[in-house]
């Protein structure tokens, strides 16, 4: 399954670990629906940029959801793939992802596939040239090409414009996974339980295990699967202060918590302090609001209370940030006792704009906010000369037939006057139009795209399949030379649709969980995954606009460390599901699914008896 990076929550590990030991060793956590699979992605990504001096990006423009695009970039006219098969060790059933890294160091694009139900994968649409590749699942160590657990020891793989690098192939191993435990409870110091503190166990070596976990609504956490030895936890919480076990600022004065397997180590208590607040409110020259301005709150290095910086470079950060809300208004908490620099930035594809306190343009020539414990810093404004730009393009997005499309992107591409990449825009609403407003002076480039199912269009004004045979449109003075900006998208959408329930097997509904569609590319009879959707907070979902044909249906949801998959009806992968067969128009619902969450660790279970009255024992 090809797919997007959506909102991926990037850790930062230490570079070289994550590339030449197993990932998933270090990212033991009880993490929310997020799973932890794109934690590792990102963590791997992240680390290999550091290690080679690249800030890698996904490849543009993002593929379809398929094991095997459908269609391949469209802004080039020939590019290359990469297929091959994934290996799982016994018993663990779980999709890969397969990542090829730009080898060399003056590109920074990546592209990412995902296996099919038997283990196999089509990268489409790759960029001629050399790539490091390598593949990663829940539960397996990361595998570089060619059977190799790090980059430096990969075997590169080459990529030639029309043309299948066939056979990069991958054998994963389990990862081990530790068997004790650390537990506690998070609390604020007037004993109020806190929820969703975020707990991080790093090993005192700092390089064997990095363990993370969420609090509960009762303050309670548990790190599981650690190794025995010997950790430093640390705790955290918005509006906190941040404290390292036993009630320590950092870890040359923390006491280490000591984990034997296969017992859990409890009573790891914390009690965080509310810290000092700094607030203030963010308006314009003529005194109105504005939203959304970012307000950060950093230490910096003063030799005296006369506000002259010592440091003029920009300081390690500790400290907070929020952003401004309807009123202007912002509130940091958590900070330490101490001075604080306050900057207020607004970016977006026209302006970028910071200012520091007191209205000062420079980190050097900042005014220090003195923050005190338990007290509030209050008044701390800013009056933000922001330029306001007038111009509006509007118009509507059909599909082949002339039907309106809902929730297609529309972008507005300046590139040709301000150079690639500026671009904003908006989603078309239920009748299909479109409003960008906010524009200056200058000519624009529109485009517009959107997906049914598997398939996807794009076209840029007028019905242009590049940029390069694009027209422009222009904006003077606040009025655009075309009064509807309209695109039909060669999109030819289905009339069908699968909705239904997703409930936990022990009873109740499940929000949030994934159900997917698969189909037959019958190109090549590959299996491809089709569309996925989500459900709502009732456990109900809907898959729109299915062309007629035949499907197969799956739920998964993760929760903490475990998780459940189920096919309809109640079977155990694709090749023993009843497949849903789907006429024109037609609209089947009763797809229900009910999921029995499961350690992915793996469990065994059994019966104790007394060996000469066979009696169990309790």
């Amino acid at each position: 399954m090809t797919i997007c990076v959506p909102g991926i929550r990037a850790i930062a590990l230490l570079a070289l670990l994550l590339i030449t030991a197993p990932l998933a060793a270090q990212t033991r956590a009880s993490f929310d629906d997020h799973s932890m699979h794109e934690v590792s992605v990102a963590g791997t990504l992240r680390a290999l940029g550091a290690i080679r001096g690249v800030d890698y990006k996904r490849a543009q423009p993002s593929a379809t959801h398929s094991a095997r695009s459908v269609y391949s970039n469209l802004f080039s006219s020939v590019e290359g793939s990469i297929s091959g098969t994934v290996t799982f060790p016994v018993g663990i059933k779980e999709s890969a992802s397969i990542l090829a890294v730009a080898a060399d160091s003056d590109r920074d694009s990546y592209y990412m596939a995902s296996t099919g139900s038997r283990g196999e994968y089509t990268i489409d649409g790759v960029t001629a040239g050399s790539y490091i590749v390598f593949a990663q699942a829940i539960g397996c160590d990361a595998e570089f090409y060619d059977n190799v657990p790090s980059a430096y020891e990969a075997t590169y793989v080459t990529v030639r414009d029309g043309q299948v690098t066939e056979k990069i192939d991958f054998s994963l191993e389990e990862t081990p996974v530790g068997t004790g435990a650390i537990t506690g409870t998070v609390r604020s110091e007037s004993g109020v339980a806190i929820a969703g503190a975020q707990i991080r166990a790093t090993s005192v070596d700092g390089l064997t295990n990095v363990s993370w976990a969420y609090s509960d609504e009762f303050g309670d956490f548990e790190l599981s699967g650690m190794f025995s030895g010997s950790y430093y936890v640390e705790a955290s919480a918005e509006g906190f202060i941040g404290e390292v076990f036993e009630n320590a600022s950092s870890y040359s004065d923390a006491t280490t918590v000591v984990v034997s397997e296969p017992d859990a180590t409890s009573d790891i208590e914390f009690s965080l302090s509310p810290g000092a607040i700094i607030t203030g409110r963010i308006v314009d020259v003529d005194g109105n609001p504005i939203v959304g301005v970012m307000v950060e709150a950093s230490s910096g290095k003063r030799d005296s209370p006369d506000s002259t910086v010592t440091d003029p470079s920009p300081p390690v950060y500790n400290g907070s940030t929020d952003y401004s809300d309807e009123d202007g208004r912002y509130i940091i908490g958590g900070l330490e006792d101490g001075d604080y620099i306050v900057s207020a930035s607004v970016w977006g594809p026209w302006v970028g704009i910071t200012e520091w306190y007191d209205n000062a343009t420079s980190f050097s020539d900042a005014t220090l906010v003195r923050a005190r414990i338990n007290q509030t810093t209050s008044g701390i404004d800013f009056v933000l000369d922001v330029p306001s730009f007038d111009g509006v393009i509007r118009g509507v997005i059909t599909d082949s037939s002339g039907a309106p499309i809902e929730g297609a992107y529309v972008g507005a591409d300046a590139g040709k006057e301000r150079g690639p990449g500026i671009q904003t825009g908006t989603i078309t609403g239920a009748d299909g139009t479109f409003v960008i407003e906010g524009l200056p002076d200058g000519e624009y480039m529109v485009n517009a795209s959107a997906q049914s199912g598997w398939t996807m269009a794009m076209r840029w004004w007028r019905d242009a399949e590049t940029p390069d045979d694009a027209d422009v449109v222009s904006i003077t003075d606040g009025v655009t030379n075309v009064a509807s900006v309209d695109i039909r998208l060669p999109l030819v959408r289905g009339t069908s649709s699968i909705s239904g329930t997703v409930t936990l097997g022990s009873g109740g509904v499940l929000a949030e969980a994934t159900v997917g569609v698969i189909v037959t590319d019958p190109s090549d009879s590959t299996v491809v995954y089709g569309v996925n959707a989500y459900t709502d907070e009732q456990g109900r979902y809907t898959i729109p606009f299915l062309p007629a044909g035949s499907y197969m249906v799956y739920a998964t949801h993760w929760m903490d460390d475990k998780m459940g998959t189920a096919w309809f009806d109640n079977a155990a992968d694709a090749s023993t599901a009843t497949a849903i067969v789907l006429t024109d128009d037609e609209k089947r619902t009763g797809i229900d699914f009910s999921l029995e969450m499961k350690s992915y660790r793996g469990m065994i279970s059994g019966r104790v008896t007394d060996d000469v009255t066979g009696a169990p024992i309790a």
